[in-house]
C-alpha cells in the first residue's frame, strides 16, 4: 500500500507538561523536554483523526508499544521547535496514587521501639513540582513534524497530549518540508526497522527512550516510519 507523507507545524494552545527530566536544580522540578516526543504524536494523532480504539491493557504502567502501533494509521516523526523554547516558572501539583495510575501497596508502620505496629497504605507525595513550556507566543514553541500515513491527513486540525492530555495543539499542514528529526529508538525498538547507513545531520540523546537523529530526508522518513498497517 502506498502512504502518504506529510509535514506539520504545531502550536501549543496551553502549557504542555509531560514529565520527562527531573531537574534537582534551583527548580526541583520535573521538567518537560523542549521537544514534542513522536510517541506522543503518534497518539495524540490517532485519537484526534482515527479513533479507532486500541485494546485496554492493565498492567503497572506497562505500555506495549508494539503493540500498540499494529493499530496505528499514521505515525509521526519527532516534534522539533522551529524557534525558541520558552518555559512556565515551576509550579506545585497535587498528585496521588489513584491519580498518577499507581496500584496502593500495603506497608508495615513501625513504633518507638522499631516493632511492627500496624499496616497502612503507602505514602505518596502528595505535592510535587512541575515544569511545563508555555503556550506558543509567535515563533516560540512552534514545533515540525511529519506523519507518514495510511491515506491523506486533513489541512488542520487539534490534538491533545501531554499529561492526562491536557494539551490542545493545532496542528497545521506545512509545505516543502525537506528533513525531520527521527527517533531510532521508535524505528529499531518498535517497529523493528533498521537505521544503519541513514544519512543525518546530528543525533541527541536527551532521554533513554530517544535517540533522535536530526536532518533525515523525509523520503527515507516514509520508508523507516511507515505504518506497520499498511
Amino acid at each position: 500500500m502506498t502512504v502518504v507523507l506529510q509535514g506539520f507545524e504545531a502550536r501549543l494552545l496551553g502549557p504542555f507538561t509531560y514529565h520527562s527530566v527531573p531537574d534537582a536544580g534551583a527548580a526541583g522540578a520535573t521538567v518537560t523536554t523542549p521537544f514534542l516526543g513522536d510517541t506522543a504524536l503518534t497518539y495524540a494523532l490517532h485519537y484526534a483523526l482515527h479513533g479507532h480504539p486500541i485494546p485496554v491493557r492493565f498492567g503497572f504502567h506497562e505500555q506495549n508499544y508494539r503493540e500498540d502501533y499494529r493499530y496505528f494509521k499514521s505515525i509521526c516523526s519527532v516534534g522539533v521547535p522551529l524557534g525558541p523554547v520558552e518555559f512556565l516558572p515551576p509550579e506545585f501539583v497535587a498528585s496521588s496514587f489513584m491519580s498518577e495510575g499507581y496500584e496502593q501497596k500495603n506497608i508495615s508502620s513501625m513504633d518507638s521501639k522499631h516493632r511492627r505496629s500496624k499496616v497502612s497504605n503507602t505514602p505518596y507525595r502528595p505535592w510535587r513540582q512541575i515544569q511545563s513550556l508555555a503556550p506558543s507566543r509567535g515563533t516560540a514553541n512552534t514545533f515540525s513534524f511529519v506523519a507518514v500515513s495510511v491515506a491523506s491527513l486533513p489541512g488542520r486540525f487539534t490534538a491533545r497530549i501531554g499529561l492526562q492530555r491536557g494539551c490542545l495543539l493545532d496542528v497545521r499542514e506545512a509545505k516543502q518540508v525537506q528533513t525531520c528529526a527521527v527517533n531510532r529508538q521508535t524505528v529499531e525498538g518498535i517497529l523493528g526497522r533498521s537505521m544503519t547507513g541513514v544519512p543525518y545531520t546530528s543525533i541527541s540523546a536527551p532521554l533513554a527512550q530517544f535517540q533522535i537523529h536530526y536532518g533525515v530526508a523525509v523520503e527515507r522518513a516514509r520508508e523507516l516510519l511507515a505504518p506497520v498497517s499498511a
